[in-house]
């Protein structure tokens, strides 16, 4: 079956379905409707009997958001999806929060149940345009300001509400700030503690993200994180991530990028627990939109490519190249870090080529398209390559 989805979501700047004035008070009501399908062969790589196979998915949701003034605000939303491989239904809240201005001298503050993205996505995100159970958190929120200036930082308190998030029944707080350094360039510092209760396990971790423009017109970011912490089996983690990713323009409006990635894994020595854990990472976004790894014992040399094809479609080829870090432990699947099973003493994971088109069919319509194929390397279980082919659709209104 061909892998298509269908997303009905608002954009970033999303028009109402309803607004209506109450007093002082303004109401707004929002919808959003999401489906996908796709296809994958061969779609089990931790085997060498792996098949085909497809999925067909939606999601619907509906909020409404409340302005009582201009100190006090709030938004409630419910969502529902379905899935036919497995069929199940779902219905959940996902968003539940009132924010307050100015609370405390120019903090602010939000409680409730709420969804999270910081910076780029590399440690948190609600991976919401890609989830239909986006993670969402339950709990309390300070921040300097909801609106960006030279220095803003938040920190929180939550328990996990829904989404992968709450598959271990987390408990994740902490502290983030980013600052301007100079005109061109920007840093952010993280300070990220989570506890996974089912699991036992309990990760302190810091990390640091240093971005921005050359004069030459070279978009650089630097991005290090270290884990510390405890597991089940009396284990201290001692583990690292690093990023470098690099973009330039050229002429005739062709973009071309380099991104390498390096996230630890374990060795043959019992003391410390030396694999990364990638916390919530939107990671359909990094290492291959077919979501083979997850980054975690992943080296990822990733060459990039994107064309505007005229103002409403972009067209891209991104090529990624995948070594485990560290021969003695294993790879793991994309959200669920489930292992593979490799047996092999090779470092060779495969390389995946994307191919794929962003636009808009209208202002509220956005279409996205495309194939991967991944190229089986010699540690796999599977020595069967795969096929990935996808349709999907963003709609908001």
């Amino acid at each position: 079956m061909l892998h298509a989805l269908l997303i009905l979501s608002w954009l970033q700047e999303p028009a109402p379905l309803l607004t209506k004035q109450v007093g002082d008070a303004k109401l707004s009501l929002e919808a959003e409707l999401m489906g996908r399908a796709e296809w994958r062969d061969d779609s089990d790589l931790s085997t060498p009997e792996g098949d085909s196979d497809g999925d067909v998915r939606v999601r619907a949701a509906v909020g409404l958001r409340a302005v009582l003034n201009p100190y006090l605000s709030g938004f409630a939303e419910g969502l529902v999806s379905w899935g036919d491989s497995p069929e199940r239904f779902d219905a959940d809240l996902s968003n539940l929060y009132l924010d307050f201005s100015r609370l405390l001298g120019n903090w602010d503050l939000r409680a409730g149940r709420a969804e999270m993205n910081l910076a780029d996505g590399r440690l948190v995100s609600s991976s919401r345009d890609w989830l239909f159970e986006p993670n969402a958190f339950d709990g309390l929120w300070v921040s300097n300001g909801l609106t960006p200036g030279d220095v803003q930082w938040q920190a929180w308190y939550t328990t996990a509400g829904i989404g992968p998030a709450d598959e271990e029944d987390d408990t994740f707080g902490g502290f983030f700030a980013d600052w301007k350094v100079t005109r061109t360039q920007a840093a952010e510092l993280y300070l990220l503690f989570r506890d996974q209760s089912d699991l036992r396990v309990t990760e302190v971790t810091v990390a640091a993200r240093w971005h921005g423009l050359t004069r030459g017109g070279l978009d650089w970011s630097l991005f290090g994180a270290t884990q510390d912490g405890d597991q089940i089996d009396d284990r201290e983690t001692w583990a690292q991530a690093f990023v470098l990713t690099l973009n330039k323009e050229l002429e005739f409006d062709n973009h071309v990028g380099f991104e390498f990635g390096f996230a630890t894994g374990n060795d043959d020595k019992p003391g410390d627990f030396k694999r990364f854990t990638p916390v919530y990472i939107d990671q359909h976004r990094y290492n291959g939109r077919a979501d083979i790894f997850g980054f975690a014992n992943l080296v990822d040399f990733a060459f990039l490519y994107w064309r505007p094809w005229n103002e409403r479609w972009n067209l891209h080829a991104d090529l990624h190249n995948f070594w485990r870090a560290n021969k003695a432990d294993d790879a793991y699947a994309a959200y669920s870090l489930a292992p593979y099973g490799i047996t092999s003493t090779s470092s060779a994971l495969g390389s995946e080529l994307d191919l794929y088109a962003e636009g808009k069919l209208t202002d509220s319509l956005a279409l996205d398209f495309g194939a991967a194929y991944f190229l089986t390397g010699t540690a796999m279980p599977s020595d069967k390559n795969q096929i990935w082919v996808f349709v999907s659709a963003v709609y908001g209104f």
